[in-house]
């Protein structure tokens, strides 16, 4: 037990470094290249702190596991949700007004509603896989748009400048940033697979059932560099758009291109999720009538959110 204790204390601070490297150097891409904020955490963050979930599903999966993949999957949009979001508004508002955000809420709803429809289902078809793939393409064409639109860039500091500067000026400097990049994504991989791998043993040494391993812990284990991604962007005083573009972009990678990907396997679903699916809907509508009414996201939406994820963590051991 006491290597497994170590095993984690090591995972956690190496999705610390990890998303620590991966922010600082996907806010100077997106610089370089006019990047709105959003887009960095739509689509760079977002995507590699979905890693952990799609290596993780892919295990489960290959090893007739489908149970555990799509739990992983389901649980880490509600870690992200109303975890990750809920803490993070629980320090800083984040306003929802531009029509980018908006859009990506919309899109979120939208995913929420066709995974509900997929996992009506006992089995996942390789047709529901298809869907999945078509919506991400549109997601991303969406995103592209949103980005080409955008007039809102971030302002960049003396300081920044001259950093940015060096960067494209020098070989070196690119190659530093891009290998800063490729290993904070790599760290956050690598620890977040130690975090699920030694959490699963202690959870298995201490006797907690293999349904409550996947839906809790290896879904809050997944959605860890989510969370440290966010509280670092928090302490450095990041735009608060990239915390928001971090979950939603997170959530719809996992359903969109994680669950997709699953489609190589044969995977039966032996339990239901419209629960789980009904709380993520919510959570959804919620933020979207937000923008709607131009309501920033903030300490209410954080209480209100965290009190149902501990809600359905309590539903998860009563009746897991």
């Amino acid at each position: 037990m006491l290597i497994e204790i170590l095993l984690l204390v090591l995972s956690i601070f190496m999705l610390f470094l990890g998303a620590e490297l991966a922010l600082d150097a996907s806010e100077k891409v997106g610089l370089i290249f006019d990047i709105p904020p959003l887009v960095i955490g739509l689509l760079l963050i977002g995507l590699g702190t979905s890693l952990p979930e799609f290596f993780v599903s892919q295990l489960a999966a290959s090893n007739n596991l489908g149970a555990m993949a799509i739990g992983n999957i389901v649980g880490s949009n509600i870690s992200n949700l109303f975890l990750v979001l809920a803490i993070s508004v629980l320090f800083v508002k984040i306003p929802v007004t531009a029509k980018a955000i908006t859009n990506q809420v919309q899109i979120h709803l939208a995913l929420s509603t066709t995974l509900t429809a997929i996992l009506f289902f006992n089995e996942l078809y390789v047709l529901s896989c298809l869907v999945l793939i078509s919506f991400f393409l549109i997601y991303l064409f969406n995103t592209y748009k949103d980005m080409k639109s955008s007039n809102d860039q971030s302002k960049i500091s003396e300081a920044d400048q001259i950093i940015l500067d060096e960067i494209q000026n020098t070989i070196k400097g690119k190659v530093v940033l891009y290998l800063k990049l490729l290993g904070g994504f790599s760290l956050l991989y690598y620890g977040g697979d130690l975090l699920v791998k030694a959490g699963t043993e202690i959870c298995r040494i201490a006797q907690i059932s293999e349904y409550i391993i996947s839906a809790i812990f290896i879904a809050f284990g997944t959605s860890f560099p989510e969370l440290i991604t966010s509280i670092i962007a928090i302490v450095k005083k990041k735009d608060q758009d990239l915390i928001l573009g971090n979950v939603l972009g997170s959530n719809v990678f996992n359903v969109a291109f994680v669950m997709a990907s699953l489609a190589f396997y044969k995977i039966d679903l032996p339990r239901e999720y419209f629960f789980e699916q009904g709380i993520l809907m919510f959570g959804s509508i919620w933020l979207l009538m937000l923008a709607k009414f131009k309501k920033p996201i903030g300490k209410l939406t954080g209480v209100v959110f965290l009190s149902l994820y501990c809600f359905i963590t309590f539903y998860w051991i009563q009746y897991g």
